[in-house]
This record gives C-alpha cells, sequence and structure tokens, in this order.
C-alpha cells in the first residue's frame, strides 16, 4: 500500500483486492464497492487500475476539461486520482506509479516536471514570441504575458525571470538583435 498527503488527507493505492479489503477491515469500516473498468466509475469510487491496483477517483467530469486543446475533444471526460490525471476514452490507460507523474493534475507525465524548461535547447514557439516581444523593446513581464497569455503579474514576472536566464532564450535575443542591428547597417 502506497499513499500521498493532499490536504494532510491520506490517499491510498492499494496492491491488490486483499490489501485493500483488509485495510478497511482494520478500521471496522464496510469495504466498498470496487468498479472493475475505471472509465465507468464516479467521484469517489474505488477503482481497478490498468496495472491491477487499486486507487480512488477524487474528481471525475464529463465535460471537456479546462482550458484543452482541440486534441482532447474526442475524450467522453477526464478523471483525477491521488497519482495523475487521466482521460476517459477508448485508448487511455490508467496507472498508479507516482515516479511516472510528476504532476497530478495534468494529462501528461512531462509536463510539470520543473527542469524541462532548464533541459530544452530550441526554443519553443511562444518562447520565440516572447524573445521578439523583448527585441521589439517591451519589458519581461509585458513579454511573456502577451506570449504565454498569462493574467497575474506576479507569476508572469517569475516566469520571464527563469527564461531570461536560458541559454537558449538569450542566444535567440541575440540573433534577433543583430538581424535588426545588419538591417540598420549597423555591425558589431
Amino acid at each position: 500500500m502506497k499513499y500521498q498527503l493532499i490536504s494532510s488527507k491520506k490517499h491510498y493505492v492499494f496492491e491488490g483486492r486483499d490489501e485493500f479489503r483488509e485495510h478497511f477491515a482494520s478500521k471496522m469500516i464496510p469495504v466498498p464497492r470496487l468498479i472493475e473498468n475505471w472509465k465507468e466509475g464516479k467521484e469517489k469510487d474505488w477503482v481497478v487500475s490498468d496495472d491491477g491496483n487499486i486507487v480512488q477517483l477524487l474528481k471525475v467530469s464529463s465535460i471537456s476539461h479546462p482550458n484543452d486543446r482541440k486534441n482532447y475533444k474526442y475524450s467522453k471526460g477526464w478523471c483525477r486520482t491521488v497519482v495523475g490525471t487521466f482521460l476517459m476514452n477508448g485508448v487511455s490507460k490508467m496507472d498508479t506509479d507516482f515516479s511516472a507523474h510528476k504532476n497530478r493534475y495534468t494529462f501528461s507525465k512531462t509536463i510539470g516536471k520543473k527542469g524541462n524548461v532548464k533541459k530544452r535547447k530550441n526554443p519553443t514557439k511562444k518562447e520565440k514570441l516572447f524573445t521578439t516581444s523583448i527585441v521589439a523593446g517591451h519589458g519581461p513581464v509585458k513579454a511573456y504575458m502577451d506570449a504565454f497569455g498569462e493574467q497575474n503579474d506576479k507569476s508572469a514576472k517569475r516566469k520571464a525571470v527563469v527564461l531570461l536566464k536560458q541559454e537558449r532564450i538569450v542566444k535567440e535575443i541575440e540573433k534577433s538583435v543583430m538581424d535588426v542591428a545588419k538591417a540598420n547597417g549597423l555591425d558589431h
């Protein structure tokens, strides 16, 4: 049995039916009903994941997830467990490997890793928009808010500072500055 705390409450992942039954029996609580197909579960149901473990559905929604891109619209909904968030469609698999899900609030197994921003070698489209805005004379906060659609000044400031420390961003800004300088007849 594994667990993680969310708001000071333990949420468990059981490694089999026996462990699941024993846990509730030891607390003198009736054993909850178990849903075999996790895609049919409702909020607060205990379900069997695709890797054979048992986990509780903390949040279930049949509407599209907020900020969904068009490629998630084919899904009939989504659910969140203590481990991660999973799309409810014909191909999605639910696992209970905490190490594979760095952020339980995203569908991705890689989004949310703090190192992604620092490990990336090439700038993304939004990062290129950010650098173009910087070169055009906008401040880092406004440039970040425009490029990434951020609404919070404090968050935009913090994230812009992180971006400006990245080598790929500095190179992109230098390249843009040199292009503008050459176009105006200036050299280094």
